[in-house]
């Protein structure tokens, strides 16, 4: 999740190499932007390839890695763990709805039925509990106010880094809103 902004950018910047290397632009040039200059690679195949290739090589892996231990690339070791002993603790919501359906012998009763059912209305809330946490528990709330609008002064907002990094934090927190724990 933390990831996606940055994902979303070099796909975006991927797109404009592809274009502008059908224009001639000069290697190393900059064209501009709504959010400032941006590099332009006359080599975009060699950038997807340097970016897609370390990923690609980690899914294989993962995929190889949960195919030798469940059988199914597609079905993690946790899954498998989750699927039998804990049912009711899955990502989303009507967690416990959902686990019920699954009940099986093995299931750790006492840890199992400790779960509570995640819907839309205490999803807000959680999301709300842990914003405010984050923001606590990072450098505090006065320290982080004062730092955001220094940011506003101080950093212009056509900065690209600026809204990768914003766009990094509510993502990881947009991810978890489906999740209760």
């Amino acid at each position: 999740a933390i990831g996606l902004p940055f994902g979303l950018w070099t796909a975006v910047r991927l797109v404009r190499g592809w274009r502008q290397r059908k224009l001639s632009v000069p290697d190393g040039a900059e064209a501009g932007s709504a959010f400032g200059a941006v590099s332009i690679s006359r080599h975009p195949l060699r950038e997807s390839v340097s970016l897609a290739g370390p990923l690609a090589a980690g899914l294989v892996v993962l995929m190889l890695y949960s195919g030798s231990i469940t059988g199914e690339v597609l079905k993690t070791p946790y899954q498998v763990y989750t699927d039998t002993y804990t049912p009711r603790h899955v990502y989303g919501f009507y967690n416990v709805t959902r686990g019920e359906q699954r009940l099986g012998p093995r299931v750790i009763a006492q840890y199992d039925e400790w779960a509570e059912e995640l819907t839309p209305e205490l999803a807000a809330q959680n999301a709300f509990v842990r914003l405010l946490a984050s923001l606590q528990l990072t450098l505090g709330l006065i320290p982080l106010a004062m730092t955001a609008a220094a940011c506003l002064v101080l950093v212009p907002l056509s900065s690209i880094r600026l809204w990768l990094v914003a766009g990094a934090i509510l993502s990881l927190h947009v991810a978890h809103i489906p999740y209760w724990f």
